[in-house]
């Protein structure tokens, strides 16, 4: 991936709407996990299209299963980064775990990196729980994450947010999905962050 790539925005039909320059936010609201994937330039190979391998965090969960239906579907290869232990829906892509609330120096991400042509972060936590803390899954993990991308060339990222964390709201969940939000804002990568409904 080049940088000050645009990524290709499409409607709910498949047909492009817009350029979106890197560093946009894009609201996803009223839209399936899959055409939110499709506005955020996931949609499906055309002739002239590259097939990227392509790093989805969080895929066992509810958004991050769907992306990686979706990125397969559309001929890309799709690395689905789990918890250890967790099991994503089907067999699309190979699997690798990883505990994104663990995992908090960039060192800890470079070899899940190699080859990666870019990173879809779809990991959350609804709240701190035995397993995981939502500092970890929100924040810390994202920003080594994001540096390691930083560090090994990774330029393309597409970052799940939360509607209404970028209002003043006193949950822990706010805070952190804020928090993981800046650092991404915070590097020189080519990102979109989505708000999904």
């Amino acid at each position: 991936m080049h940088p000050g790539c645009s990524w290709d925005v499409r409607g709910p039909d498949g047909a492009p709407t817009k350029r979106l320059q890197k560093r946009e936010r894009i609201s996803t609201r009223g839209a399936c996990p899959g055409t939110n994937c499709a506005r955020a330039g996931l949609g499906p190979l055309s002739a002239k299209a590259i097939r990227m391998k392509i790093l989805v965090t969080g895929a066992a969960g509810l958004v991050g299963s769907a992306v990686c239906t979706r990125l397969a579907t559309a001929g890309h290869d799709v690395i689905r980064a789990v918890r250890p232990g967790k099991q994503p829906v089907g067999d699309l892509g190979t699997r690798v775990e990883v505990d994104l609330a663990q995992a908090l120096d960039p060192s800890d991400w470079h070899h899940h990196l190699e080859g990666i042509d870019a990173v879809v972060n779809c990991a959350g936590a609804l709240q701190d729980g035995m397993t995981h803390n939502m500092a970890g899954v929100h924040a810390q993990g994202p920003r080594a994450l994001f540096r390691a991308c930083e560090q090994s060339g990774v330029r393309r990222i597409i970052h799940f947010s939360a509607i209404g964390v970028d209002r003043e709201q006193p949950s822990a969940f706010s805070r952190t999905k804020l928090s993981g939000d800046m650092a991404l804002k915070e590097t020189d990568l080519d990102w979109v962050y989505c708000v999904p409904p």
